[in-house]
């Protein structure tokens, strides 16, 4: 009898230091470098196994090999993460006597969610006109947490000086002498608890430019995960362009068709002459928020909020909108802290990370 050959055992000659990153979908990160070690070695290519079990080869501009034959590393760029971006990363590796290794370089995960609702804070609502002076709180509770950054569209704002974090009073201050359409946007608040990082939407911001109108932002219940959706939000305006759409950051692509399952988990709008049809061919709770469109128009772009997937389990947890280009004058600290705290509700809009993970500066 013969036993056909099937398995071949080659002794391993690549060393490699997988790292792991924390990253809300659309932070950037620029390049990671992944020490490596090896012998005359090629990197043949990298290869992504997502989250949702769909499997990608990266572009070749997306990686390179870089260094000697002492210490090597491995670079990956990611300048705007979207959800199907999020998984393992597996470096495919020709050694000097031609065998090749698969070996994991990089996993990218992603805020999860909070379903023990460990995070409450009151989000701030507000459509402001353009050159007028805005200030206003959120308060946050939580036990032994830290508030680590506010993001917008993936970025980071507190160097720029408009919006400041009291962490003793567990404050965050939105200060805007005068408003802009760069000022709007979905707020995103990373937070820090018990080595878990939580995510959480503090303020949504829009223009309140009369240039558009939308006919009645929608509120609508997440689907199911796995489960399409579709939905048309009309607008109106003269001789105005769609510029972008986005939810929470994610700046989602524009499509002419459906795209099949088979494609994974994906978000796309598609335009008429009056509305914007959002569809995800399989929903995943990275959808689920705020969306926002760019309109550009003659006097400038102008920043509307469209709609917002909200889980129907969940609390509601935003704070009275505030009227059209409306002041708020901030008051100390410790009085707001006080105010803020007796209107706080369950949050129900917070994921958690996986545990141990570092969360990448923006």
């Amino acid at each position: 009898m013969k036993y056909p050959k099937f398995l071949t055992l080659n002794v391993a000659t690549t060393s490699i230091q997988p790292k792991s990153i924390g990253l809300l979908p659309s932070q950037p990160l620029n390049a990671t470098a992944i020490p490596l070690k090896c012998n005359r070695c090629v990197l043949k290519g990298v290869m992504l196994r997502a989250q949702d079990g769909t499997i990608a080869n990266l572009d070749p501009s997306r990686y390179s090999l870089k260094g000697n034959d002492k210490q090597k590393f491995i670079e990956i760029e990611l300048d705007s993460t979207k959800p199907q971006d999020f998984g393992d990363y597996f470096a495919i590796i020709q050694n000097e006597d031609g065998t090749e290794e698969r070996v994991k370089a990089l996993t990218v995960v992603s805020p999860q969610m909070d379903v023990q609702n460990v995070l409450n804070a009151v989000r701030l609502k507000t459509s402001s006109k353009v050159g007028e002076h805005y200030d206003s709180q959120v308060s946050f509770t939580c036990d032994n947490c830290e508030l680590l950054d506010v993001l917008c569209n993936g970025e980071s704002v507190l160097s720029g000086g408009r919006i400041t974090v009291v962490q003793g009073a567990k404050l965050v201050s939105f200060n805007f002498p005068s408003f802009d359409d760069t000022n709007s946007c979905v707020y995103m608040g990373l937070f820090k608890k018990d080595s878990k990082i939580y995510r959480k939407i503090l303020a949504v911001f829009e223009n309140d430019s009369p240039a558009v109108k939308i006919n009645t932002p929608l509120v609508a219940n997440s689907p199911k995960q796995g489960e399409q959706f579709e939905q048309e939000i009309n607008y109106s305006c003269d001789d105005c362009t769609v510029e972008k759409v986005s939810v929470n950051g994610i700046v989602l692509e524009m499509s002419g068709g459906r795209r099949s399952n088979a494609a994974g988990p994906y978000a796309f709008y598609v335009l008429t002459q009056s509305s914007i049809v959002l569809r995800i061919n399989e929903f995943t709770p990275e959808y689920e928020g705020v969306y926002q469109a760019v309109f550009g128009t003659q006097g400038g772009n102008v920043t509307k909020t469209i709609l917002e997937l909200k889980d129907p389990s969940q609390k509601d947890d935003e704070a009275p909108a505030d009227g059209a280009g409306a002041e708020t004058t901030t008051a100390a600290a410790s009085e707001a802290s006080a105010d803020s705290g007796a209107a706080t509700e369950t949050a129900g809009e917070t994921t958690a990370a996986a545990e141990e993970t570092t969360v990448a500066a923006s």
